[in-house]
């Protein structure tokens, strides 16, 4: 990182040269971008196959995580079905946003006609605060 140009000199540059200079910093960024993506992809991986969950050292700690992400297809089908199961939607053509929630929890636990859910598992690493 000694590449990179203190903020008092880069204001010093002129247009075309922090052009190049972002040029620079753009491959740059690729490179540390797909370094990192490969890497947290293998540490996924290390931690599905050997079951962890969370791991606590004295420097950091990994968490790994699932997001989940739904997808409407149907809202009709999907307010006609969470009203059958005592739920309250609010739609129009579509459900609202307020309803998301709702239908993202029941979703989860039951199969929805007009929702198709992805799981996307990932990994977290936070550096330890010194106290």
């Amino acid at each position: 990182m000694s590449d990179l140009i203190p903020k008092e000199e880069l204001k010093k540059l002129h247009a075309n040269e922090k052009a190049e200079y972002l040029l620079k910093l753009t491959a740059l960024r690729k490179k540390v971008n797909d370094e990192y993506d490969r890497v947290r992809a293998e540490l996924l991986e290390t931690t599905q196959n050997l079951g962890i969950e969370q791991l606590k050292t004295a420097n950091y700690t990994i968490t790994r995580a699932k997001r989940t992400t739904i997808d409407i297809y149907n809202h009709e089908a999907v307010g006609e079905e969470l009203e059958k199961l005592g739920y309250m939607v609010k739609y129009q053509k579509k459900i609202s946003d307020l309803s998301l929630p709702t239908v993202k929890a029941v979703a989860q636990n039951q199969k929805l006609a007009g929702v198709d859910i992805r799981e996307t598992e990932y990994i977290i690493v936070r550096a330890r605060e010194e106290k």
